[in-house]
């Protein structure tokens, strides 16, 4: 068996406690298998990560590598990794719940050490480790945080977590048995490397729940602080406009840099601030009106007028309005404005201003953008934080056309 020891930098836990539960000394770990059926299959390499006292290091971590040489090392790999874990009081790790907490045990009973004596300590140690399972918090935010999915990639992208891995576990499989048969450094670099970025990456992601605590609830304190436009030209050439809005969280501050892009909004805070890209639509969209039973339409002039007026107008150019017809064409700058689910818990948009579409039943809605008034355009930074963090921007299906307003 090869052992490999390592020291990296890395954040703070990302929290002390967890329930009633104190959590003073995590291990992260993860682990590297011949196959997906522990029946079948063997694990030939555990990597794990456990912090160093601070008077070693405040922000240092101690990386321990078990490669098994041979299948047969497979045992030498267990049992080092539970003398590690021993130490620990709780076990971090990404989806292991359903598949490294389980196939680790399956391997611990197929190769009998729950009935070799001198193994009892340490499994009855092992036992009583808790678990932490840093897929939950993300497995049900997927949408919210614009993920493809929950793998560990693609949170580790959101966090902006970089590595220099792109393999699966799955494609390493037959290098490691590639190995097993001609053993060389280029495949064992490889194949340590890969867990090492996988166990690193734990560590990063250990801030992730402070950041999903605060992307739940924390936007409504989020500040603006300032607004800025940047022209641009799409990819066939039409010109364009686009905000950029600055925003402080009002003394709160996140672990770990944090972004979301979603639909055309893109969202990026590191520490106490942060910035929110928004698309500009510019053009001619329409105002409809509440009560078409007041309104009569002129199909002449393409748009609705009240009843009080109306007599001015001969009759055989207008027809009673309806609500698909009833309103008022105007020209200018607007802002999109997502829709927020009563379930998220966040308030409707407070903003007074007039709303805007493109057709009667199209989404999203827009107001019209007015740099000038810093109460309405605070309000809409943090509606739209809180769309963003609810997973909420999406037009819904039924009304997910194009709604780009007439040039």
């Amino acid at each position: 068996m090869i052992t490999v020891r390592k020291q990296f930098s890395g954040p703070a836990f990302g929290f002390a406690e967890r329930g009633t539960s104190r959590i003073e000394r995590p291990l992260f770990f993860d682990i590297e298998t011949t196959g997906l059926i522990a029946s079948r299959s063997r694990i030939y390499l555990i990597g794990c990560a456990r912090a160093l006292p601070d008077t070693e290091a405040p922000d240092g971590y101690e990386l321990l590598l078990f490669f098994a040489e041979t299948p047969g090392e497979e045992r030498q790999v267990i049992l080092a990794f539970l003398e590690t874990a021993a130490e620990a009081d709780t076990l971090v790790h990404y989806n292991g719940e359903r598949f490294d907490l389980r196939f680790l045990r399956e391997r611990i009973e197929a190769l009998g050490l729950a009935a070799e004596e001198h193994c009892a300590d340490l499994l009855r140690a092992y036992s009583s480790l808790q678990s932490l399972d840093l897929y939950r918090f993300v497995k049900d935010r997927t949408a919210a945080l614009g993920l493809p999915d929950g793998r560990l990639r693609s949170v580790e992208r959101l966090l902006a977590v970089s590595r220099g891995d792109d393999t699966s576990g799955g494609e390493l499989i037959p290098v490691y048995l590639e190995y097993v048969s001609r053993p060389s450094s280029a495949a064992l670099d490889r194949l340590l490397h890969h867990n090492e970025s996988d166990v690193i990456a734990l560590v990063k992601l250990s801030v992730l729940p402070p950041c999903l605590d605060y992307l739940d609830g924390g936007f409504r304190q989020a500040r603006l602080c300032g607004i800025s436009e940047h022209p641009y030209r799409s990819l066939d050439g039409q010109p364009g406009r686009e905000l950029f809005l600055d925003l402080s969280l009002s003394g709160l501050s996140l672990p770990a840099p944090l972004c979301v892009h979603r639909d055309g909004f893109f969202l990026r805070i590191e520490g106490d601030a942060g910035r929110l890209r928004v698309p500009v639509t510019e053009g001619e969209l329409r105002y409809f009106h509440p009560d078409p039973e007041n309104y009569y339409y002129l199909p002449a002039e393409d748009m609705a007028v009240h009843k009080s007026v109306s007599s001015f107008v001969d009759k055989t150019h207008r027809v009673r309005a309806t609500k698909a017809n009833c309103y008022t064409k105007k020209r200018g700058t607007f802002l999109p404005l997502p829709t927020l689910p009563a379930a998220a818990g966040t308030p409707p948009f407070s903003c007074v201003l007039p709303r805007f579409r493109s057709a009667y039943d199209s989404a999203p809605e827009y107001i019209e953008y007015h740099p000038e008034n810093e109460k309405d355009m605070n309000d809409y930074l943090v509606h739209v934080l809180s769309c963003l963090a609810s997973g909420n921007v999406r037009p819904s299906r039924a009304s997910r056309r194009k709604t780009t307003p007439s040039a």
